[in-house]
């Protein structure tokens, strides 16, 4: 939408697509870090290198600094107006792995930092660096919905688990009607995509 020319500069796509690999690579390695004591007591988690000493702590230290200075040399490769948006969301990708211990609604704030890069990537093509928050901020909350859609359904399987431990998900706090719920919740994303695309012009 914010490409000046139908077809989007390739270098900047190539750049967000390793971005958006390494970003997501490294929100994996937070996030099995900090439940390495939690994922031996879940089926689906046990098995984790992290969980059964096949890595250790400072391996994936190290790999999660590489990774870490792979995003950062990409963000700096983009306008002045992406680096502040990227530093913004940084804090929440360490935030994300901790939330399930305090918060009913951890997808929530898994959305909020995966989509995040809505703003970024709108910011990097535009004419002028800068962000159409009428138009963006819907296609944000859309992903917000949809990221929570989708990670309830796969949170369904460790809900005895999570119970047990006492951690939380969207999946326990919607366990009793989830189909009215998840439904609901994918029928407002795709409302907010639409209704992103009309602030859009298109």
């Amino acid at each position: 939408m914010s490409s000046p020319t139908l077809i989007p500069s390739l270098w900047t796509v190539s750049l967000f697509t390793l971005g958006a690999l390494s970003c997501r690579s490294a929100g994996c390695i937070i996030n099995d870090f900090a439940d390495r004591d939690i994922d031996k007591h879940v089926d689906r988690t046990k098995a984790r290198p992290l969980t059964t000493g096949e890595l250790s702590p400072k391996q994936a230290g190290a790999f999660l600094a590489g990774l870490m200075g792979l995003n950062f040399s990409i963000l700096f490769s983009l306008p002045w107006e992406c680096v502040k948006l990227g530093f913004m969301v940084t804090p929440l990708v360490f935030i994300y792995p901790t939330t399930k211990r305090y918060f009913k609604y951890p997808q929530l704030v898994l959305g909020a930092t995966f989509n995040f890069g809505v703003f970024i990537g709108y910011a990097a093509l535009s004419a002028s660096n800068s962000v159409a928050w009428q138009a963006v901020a819907p296609f944000y909350v859309g992903g917000i919905l949809w990221t929570i859609v989708y990670d309830s359904i796969y949170a369904f399987q460790d809900r005895k688990f999570d119970k047990k431990l006492n951690l939380n998900s969207t999946a326990i706090q919607m366990e009793h009607n989830p189909h009215t719920i998840l439904a609901g919740l994918a029928a407002t994303s795709v409302g907010c995509f639409a209704t992103g695309g009309l602030m859009a012009g298109l």
